[in-house]
C-alpha cells in the first residue's frame, strides 16, 4: 500500500528548511536541490510543492506576513485606538526569536524583490494593509481624544513604518542595539509625540 502523505505538513517543512537557509545563508543560498538534501529528500521531492525557486521564496515571505497578520488579529481584538495600534506595532517588530525569523526571511525578500517586479508588487500590497490597519487605528485614537498632533495620519504611518521596518533589518546587523527594550522605548518615544 502506498505511504500517504500530508502535503500540507510537507510542504510546511520544506518552507521551515527553507526559513533555516535563509536565516542562517540568504536568499541567494535558497535551491530546490539545498532544501531537498537540508530535508532530507532527494532532489525532486520538492517538485510536486514548489516547481520554482521562486515559487518557494514566495511561499516563505508569504508564511512570515501571514503569521504576523495572525499575530495582530489576536494582540488588537477587542482593543482599539493606541492600544490597538501598539499591539500591531509588536507584532511587526522583531521581538522575540520567531518574529526576529520572520525578520531575517522578509529582509532578505526585500533583497530579491529589487530584481524581481512580481515580489516587489507582492510586499507593496502587504505593506500598504499594515499602512491601512495603523491609518485605521489612528482615526479611532483622533475621535477619542488620544491623539492631539497635528501631524497627519499619513506622516505618522510613515514615521511607524520606516520604524518597524528599519527595526527588522537592524535586528539582523545589530541585535544587541535592538533588543526588545530599546524598541519598545523607541515605539512609545514616538507615540508620546503624538
Amino acid at each position: 500500500m502506498p505511504k500517504i502523505v500530508d502535503k500540507s505538513a510537507r510542504r510546511d517543512e520544506f518552507i521551515d528548511v527553507a526559513w533555516r537557509i535563509i536565516r542562517e545563508h540568504g536568499f541567494d543560498a535558497v535551491t530546490l536541490r539545498e532544501v531537498a538534501a537540508a530535508a532530507g529528500y532527494s532532489n525532486g521531492a520538492l517538485k510536486p510543492y514548489f516547481a520554482t525557486k521562486d515559487e518557494l521564496l514566495v511561499a516563505a515571505y508569504t508564511r512570515a506576513y501571514d503569521r504576523a497578520v495572525a499575530r495582530a488579529e489576536r494582540a488588537t481584538a477587542g482593543r482599539t485606538g493606541l492600544e490597538a495600534l501598539r499591539g500591531l506595532c509588536y507584532e511587526i517588530m522583531p521581538l522575540d526569536a520567531s518574529r526576529e525569523l520572520e525578520a531575517a526571511v522578509i529582509v532578505a525578500f526585500w533583497a530579491r524583490s529589487l530584481t524581481m517586479p512580481t515580489l516587489a508588487e507582492l510586499f507593496r500590497e502587504h505593506e500598504s494593509a499594515f499602512r491601512r490597519q495603523l491609518a485605521h487605528y489612528l482615526d479611532e485614537a483622533r475621535a477619542s481624544g488620544e491623539i492631539r498632533s497635528e501631524a497627519s495620519n499619513t506622516d505618522i504611518v510613515d514615521l511607524l513604518m520606516w520604524m518597524m521596518m528599519g527595526l527588522q533589518a537592524m535586528e539582523l546587523f545589530s541585535p544587541t542595539r535592538t533588543t526588545p527594550r530599546r524598541q519598545r522605548a523607541a515605539l512609545e518615544r514616538i507615540l508620546s509625540t503624538i
